[in-house]
Order: C-alpha cells, then structure tokens, then sequence
C-alpha cells in the first residue's frame, strides 16, 4: 500500500481517457489540456493504483468532464483515507500477536505428588514407577 503519487505519464492518459468518453464537440485540445492539469493539480496525491480504479469508474459513469473528478474520489476516497492513515500511524488496523508462552511439561514426580494430593495414591505409585496408566 503506497501512498506515491502516480506518474504525470499516468495522470494524463488515465485522464485524456476519462475526458475523451465525455468531451463536448466545441471543446478545444487547449481547454482538453486545461481541464488535464486542474484535474491533474486536484488529485496530485492519489497513488497510481487508485487513480486507475477511480479513472474506470469514472469512464463507466461520467457523461459531463465536471462529473470526472467527483466520480474518482467518491470511487477511491475511503481507500486513500485508510492509506493514509495507514501511513500516518503505523498500522492502526494491526492486530498484535499473541505472545507464545513455552509451556513446560511437568516431571513425573509432580505428576506423582499431584496424584497423591488429589487421592490417587495408586496411581501415582505407577507414575512413579513409570508404568503406563
């Protein structure tokens, strides 16, 4: 899980994309390139990962370039708030082992006295002895 941006590469193809499904007919290549780098300066830190996720579903759901950038971080805001507080805070969803105790097996003359505390004189004789019980 990291939280580096993607690529300016990255940003621009997933966006052109995105921007190509929905463009208006009068919409210039100079204003295609505004909207590009507004978009581009709003998600400047999402990961390249979520910016593919976001972009899919943005390119399924848009039909106006203002619904692009909305549909994006709808799509991958609780994502990117979990990354970052992953980042921030260590792993605030991480569960601490549960420290191994060594257990230690009793000898044969505990297991005797045991026995013998408890009224089982006879057995403990052939737990002694080590007879099978």
């Amino acid at each position: 899980m990291t939280l580096r941006p993607a690529s300016p590469d990255c940003f621009r193809l997933e966006l052109l994309a995105c921007l190509t499904l929905v463009a208006p007919a009068g919409m210039s290549d100079e204003l295609r390139l505004e909207w590009v780098k507004v978009a581009r300066e709003t998600l400047k830190d999402v990961p390249e990962d979520l910016l593919k996720q976001g972009c899919a579903a943005a390119r399924q759901e848009a039909d106006h370039p203002r619904q692009i950038v909305p549909i994006i971080m709808k799509t991958i805001g609780g994502a990117l708030k979990i990354r970052r507080d992953f980042h921030r805070s260590g792993d605030p969803y991480r569960i601490e082992p549960q420290r191994q105790i060594e257990a230690k097996r009793p000898t044969a003359e505990q297991i005797a006295s045991i026995l013998r505390d408890t009224g089982f004189s006879d057995i403990a004789a052939k737990v002694e002895k080590g007879e099978r019980i």
